[in-house]
């Protein structure tokens, strides 16, 4: 068994909850500005699959896939996915793709050149 918690317990557990939801949306809007900032892709790039060297669309969207969900609670890293449209009107995501290295043009070639060298070219 256990007891109900008093009206003062309740009043501060209420307070400790509002910090906690003040706190995460703090951080989750700092996290917002340095998901783009500190992104090699942006709206309006293509990305590529690194591996393969194709070039697989063009960057609609940045977002982390935390963000909203679990009320952001686990939202607590820059690390962001892309959504990009690989056919007019036709969007993916990169967090369904979790087989894929992406990366912008640069990636795939030093990933090439690097395989290349290892080859003894």
């Amino acid at each position: 068994m256990q007891r109900m918690l008093t009206q003062e317990e309740q009043d501060a557990l209420r307070i400790l909850t509002n910090d906690v939801e003040s706190a995460i949306a703090r951080r989750r809007a700092w996290l917002d500005r340095k998901m783009d900032e500190t992104s090699d892709l942006h709206i309006g790039d293509e990305i590529y699959d690194v591996r393969t060297g194709t070039m697989l669309g063009v960057v609609r969207k940045l977002y982390r896939f935390w963000r909203d969900r679990n009320e952001g609670v686990l939202d607590d890293s820059v690390s962001c996915e892309y959504e990009y449209e690989f056919e007019p009107g036709c969007l993916m995501n990169t967090s369904s793709q979790p087989e894929i290295f992406f990366g912008t043009k640069e990636d795939a070639r030093r990933h090439h050149k690097h395989q290349y060298d290892m080859l003894g070219g």
